[in-house]
Formats: structure tokens, C-alpha cells, sequence
């Protein structure tokens, strides 16, 4: 099974990881128009070849409460969404955060389709090519989820940009704008999330080996991490990230630095939850 997960890592763990690839595929995320444009609209893509505006999207749909506001693209009408009651009052987040770290997480998957030209944007996620309906296979992780683990059993870094061989073209999100949904279990109850991604960074699209990182040593140990500027160690990432999290607009930031400089950043925000 070359699937798995999150888009939570540096590439958001919600992201290299959300963006978890299928068997060998042939067409990048960055190519043929790929990358999205900002949330808000107006400006073009970020991909190899650009790509059309963002949707953007009315402000405030489902964001009520203090809630992260949801633009058309993120789906409101789509369950999870637009419930945020999980989210935005305290007590209720906090046993979510609870579940979210210490019960088993399965992220939702499009299944591999290898004669979609616009596979891997759908499976990592990608704006204008996310479709939460079509996401029907869930996939378990062992424990939390783990970026160098995830990259090495080749699921992870098919959303760089032109990529076609999982070990040589592995590499970080193009730049734009990401969704994953996930489910998290904890003793009798299960949890569904919705989460927006967004990907930046001079190393947004650039396969590992251009920086160089070797992989996936260096991902364990050649990058340093932080979330909302506190040093995280790789392996706690994902705690790290959902404890920096709050109601009513549960949000963080990943960064990846290299030789000291900050190169791919990962926004990550939760924009619906609901218990099943």
C-alpha cells in the first residue's frame, strides 16, 4: 500500500504526509497549470506553470462563534463541514485536542486512479482539484505520524513539483493552498476534521535533493522544526502542532529550517470537526 496520510508535517503532517502518494505516478503537482492561487482570490497560482486565481469565496461562511472563517473552496456544504462547535468553544477542543494526540488517527484518501492526469493534485489535496466526496478510502497510521518514516516507505513527497519517481523526486508541497480530512478514535468516540494547508517557502515545490537533503536522515535530523516559533524535535511534531492549537480558531505554523534559514512553512487550520 503506497498511500497514507498528514497534511501534518513540515510539509504540514498535514501536508508531505497529507500529501501521500499511490503506486508510481507520472504527472507533478507543480505541472500542467498546477499550484493555487491565495485563499482570498486575486492573485495567480504558485505552481511550475502558474494556474488559475484562487476561488476565494465568500468570508465568514461557517466561521461564526470566533471561528476560522470558510471560503467556497473549503466546501462548507460538505460534511465536516460547516460544523465548528468542536472547534470554537474551549472545553469541547480540548477534548478533541485529547483525542487528536492520544487516539488512533486514519486519513481520508482519494483511491489511485493511474489514468487521471490530476491524480496526485487530488490526492495531495491541492485547490481546485480537492473534492471531499471523493475521499472514501481511509488509511491507518501506526502511531503518530512521523515525516521521515512516512517519506522513507515512499508515502509521502509526491506533491513537489514535476514529481515522478518516488527516492529521486521527492520533495516539499508547491507552493498554494492545501485541504486533508482525517479521523481521529478515542475509546468510543471517533471524530471527523477538516483542515486547510497552506504551503510557502524558497523551498515550496523543490525535491529534497536540490537543497540537499538526503532522505530521509536529513528529515530527521538536518532540518530544524518549529511550531509558532517554539524548536520542536521531528519525532513530536504532530503533538506539538495540535497542542499549539486553541478555540475558538484552532491554527499553527510549521517551519522548516535549514543552515538556519527558515525554507518551507506549513499554516495549518482546523475548519470543522464534527463527532460521529
Amino acid at each position: 500500500m503506497k498511500q497514507l496520510v498528514v497534511a501534518v508535517g513540515i510539509l504540514a503532517l498535514f501536508n508531505v504526509a497529507a500529501c501521500s502518494g499511490g503506486e508510481e505516478q507520472k504527472s507533478g503537482v507543480g505541472g500542467s497549470g498546477g499550484g493555487s492561487g491565495a485563499a482570498t482570490g486575486g492573485t495567480a497560482g504558485s505552481g511550475a506553470t502558474g494556474g488559475s486565481a484562487g476561488t476565494g469565496g465568500s468570508a465568514g461562511i461557517g466561521g461564526g462563534s470566533g471561528g476560522i472563517s470558510m471560503t467556497d473552496a473549503d466546501m462548507p456544504a460538505v460534511t465536516p463541514c460547516p460544523s465548528t462547535a468542536l472547534l470554537t468553544d474551549t472545553a469541547a477542543f480540548a477534548t478533541l485536542q485529547t483525542a487528536m494526540t492520544t487516539g488512533a488517527i486514519s486519513y481520508l484518501d482519494v483511491p489511485y486512479d493511474g489514468s487521471d492526469p490530476d491524480i496526485l493534485k487530488k490526492k495531495c489535496g491541492l485547490e481546485g482539484f480537492w473534492n471531499p466526496a471523493e475521499n472514501v478510502d481511509a488509511i491507518p497510521v501506526s502511531g503518530a505520524p512521523n515525516l521521515a518514516s512516512i517519506i522513507a516507505t515512499q508515502h509521502g513527497g509526491i506533491c513537489s513539483d514535476g514529481f515522478q519517481n518516488f527516492g529521486v523526486d521527492d520533495g516539499f508541497p508547491v507552493a498554494g493552498i492545501y485541504r486533508k480530512e482525517f479521523k481521529a478514535t478515542a475509546g468510543a468516540l471517533t471524530y471527523h476534521v477538516r483542515v486547510r494547508v497552506t504551503a510557502s517557502g524558497s523551498a515550496a515545490g523543490k525535491k529534497f535533493s536540490s537543497i540537499p537533503l538526503a532522505v530521509p536522515a536529513d528529515i530527521q535530523t538536518g532540518l530544524v522544526y518549529e511550531v509558532n516559533g517554539a524548536a520542536a524535535a521531528h519525532d513530536d511534531l504532530w503533538s506539538a502542532l495540535i497542542g499549539a492549537m486553541a478555540a475558538p480558531a484552532p491554527q499553527a505554523s510549521i517551519d522548516a529550517k535549514h543552515a538556519g534559514a527558515a525554507i518551507f512553512t506549513a499554516k495549518i487550520e482546523l475548519i470543522c470537526a464534527v463527532q460521529l
